[in-house]
Formats: C-alpha cells, sequence, structure tokens
C-alpha cells in the first residue's frame, strides 16, 4: 500500500514544521516526492548522458 504523502505533509505542517522541513522528512522516511507523489530518482546523479557520453550532473563545465 501506498503511504499517503499529502497527508503526512500536512500533518507535519499543522504541527509546527516549516514546509520544507517537511518535506523533507515525508521524502525521507517514504522515498516519495511529497509534492508529486512519486518515488524520487535516486540514479539520476552522475548518469551517462546517452547523446553525448559524458558525465551528467558532476561538472559540466571543468574545473579550471
Amino acid at each position: 500500500m501506498m503511504p499517503d504523502v499529502k497527508k503526512m505533509y500536512n500533518a507535519l505542517v499543522s504541527q509546527g514544521k516549516t514546509p520544507k522541513d517537511a518535506a523533507k522528512e515525508v521524502q525521507q522516511r517514504t522515498g516519495m516526492s511529497a509534492v508529486t507523489g512519486k518515488p524520487i530518482n535516486k540514479s539520476l546523479y552522475g548518469s551517462f548522458s546517452k547523446k553525448t557520453g559524458k558525465v551528467i550532473g558532476i561538472s559540466q563545465y571543468g574545473s579550471d
């Protein structure tokens, strides 16, 4: 059964947490986005681009 992230988020906000902190906590507990309710894509960072063959997300512009 899927957790109801909106209810969890609203409950945390009503307890006095800031919206940002409530969203972080919901995402940490469930692994779901508090905004969309969909699973968070953890494999995106550092993945290869099929178009260019370069690594995305680490340093696209160089370090110099």
